[in-house]
């Protein structure tokens, strides 16, 4: 009886390790960006927002009594009243841009965000409400002090 030849050894499977790879390979991750102090559109918009009620207000006032509304900008006393009502507004927006600057940047997380809020309050309670709170009585005010002005003399 013929025996068969011995049958040749064949190789082991390389590891798993050592199989080439054939995954596309990953997308390296970005760097991560350091907190920047550029103001998101999310907070440009939340400072020019109280801004479209003032105006509506301001049209709606000027609808309905031109007269007194006029007594803003034909008065020097309501002249000073207006002039004093942008730079309030100049500067509530200016401090309200340099808050969102400085919480963006040195205030990361919840209590950036707590931050950010208390600056929206801030602008909306401290200079927009005294602007239309101007709108609404500064004509009175400018017709009081008439009505002083000559009863005095």
């Amino acid at each position: 009886m013929a025996t068969a030849p011995p049958a040749e050894p064949q190789p082991a499977a390389p590891p798993a390790e050592a199989q080439p790879d054939t995954a596309p390979p990953a997308a390296p991750t970005p760097p991560e960006q350091p907190p920047t102090a550029t103001l998101t559109t999310l907070q440009w918009l939340l400072l020019a927002l109280p801004l479209g009620p003032l105006v509506l207000l301001f049209l709606v006032l000027d609808a309905f009594y031109p007269a007194r509304t006029a007594l803003l900008w034909t008065d020097p006393l309501g002249q000073k009243l207006l002039g004093a009502e942008f730079a309030l507004l100049l500067f509530g927006a200016l401090v309200c841009v340099g808050g969102f600057a400085v919480s963006n940047r040195f205030v990361p997380g919840p209590l950036g965000l707590a931050a950010r809020g208390a600056i929206v309050a801030l602008w909306c309670v401290g200079f927009c409400v005294p602007a239309g709170f101007l709108l609404v009585l500064g004509p009175s005010a400018v017709e009081i002090q008439r009505n002083v002005i000559l009863v005095r003399h």
